[in-house]
């Protein structure tokens, strides 16, 4: 079991810069040695416990450099010596954010959204390699609908967490749904569901991945769990990948 937390998200003072507005309240990006400390001791006392395995940066500072990261990099290191955390992770980054982390101290994980229909943060998956950072990447069924349960009509109510996301516009559905379908023969072949095949796919992606997954019930862990049982081959892998990169060229 890995216990892992983040910080830098803070509505307690005005440290830091607006993230954004909630109920009347500012939410705002801190990465300053002061919020992360604070974040960190809340956490611990919230968890019950003395220590996290993994402490993440959340969000990145909007304005770069506003709080550099030499000084956040400092903070995690003293947290480490103290054994309060275990392993330094950050989130929402970008290659000169984690080239400037590596250089202030070091980094062990990032985590990032990646899917077989969005693979943005791909882009990142050499300078991991490189240094020994594990890739941990969420969203890979694109918020459910890389299951194939979402009907062609389906319409994201408003403020609800899909509203407004590029593959949840009716277009991008009804293409989605099309190329799953196409897959019908591939979750006979390997007795699974298109849930499975996606998670299954970003795993393959490079050794430094690992897939985060949500989950409320005991059978959707062991369902996920499940996936990286899937003995995809290369060659459907890359059928896979073809048929995402033709639909992602249509949105």
């Amino acid at each position: 079991m890995i216990l892992s937390t983040k910080c830098g998200i803070q509505w307690y003072d005005d440290g830091g810069e607006l993230h954004f507005m909630k109920e009347g309240h500012a939410v705002r990006r801190d990465l300053a040695p002061k919020a992360i400390r604070r974040d960190l001791e809340l956490s611990l006392k919230t968890m019950g416990t003395e220590y996290v395995d993994v402490y993440y940066t959340h969000w990145q500072c909007k304005t770069y450099g506003l709080v550099p990261i030499e000084e956040t990099m400092e903070e995690l290191l003293k947290m480490k010596q103290e054994g309060k955390i275990r392993a330094i992770g950050a989130s929402n980054t970008d290659l000169q954010i984690l080239e400037d982390y590596i250089r202030a101290g070091q980094l062990d994980v990032i985590q990032e959204k990646l899917s077989i229909l969005d693979r943005k943060s791909e882009e990142l998956l050499p300078f991991c390699e490189e240094h020994g950072i594990m890739l941990q990447t969420y969203s890979p069924i694109e918020q459910g609908l890389l299951a194939g349960k979402a009907s062609d009509n389906y319409v994201p109510k408003p403020g609800e967490v899909r509203d407004g996301k590029t593959w949840w516009r009716p277009e991008n559905i009804r293409r989605v749904n099309g190329m799953l379908a196409g897959w019908k023969d591939l979750t006979e072949k390997y007795q699974c569901t298109l849930a499975n095949l996606c998670i299954k796919w970003n795993s393959m992606l490079s050794s430094n991945i690992n897939v985060l997954c949500g989950a409320r019930k005991v059978s959707q862990i062991e369902d996920i769990a499940s996936s990286l049982d899937i003995a995809l081959s290369k060659e459907d892998f890359e059928r896979m990948k073809q048929d995402a990169d033709a639909v992602r060229k249509q949105q």
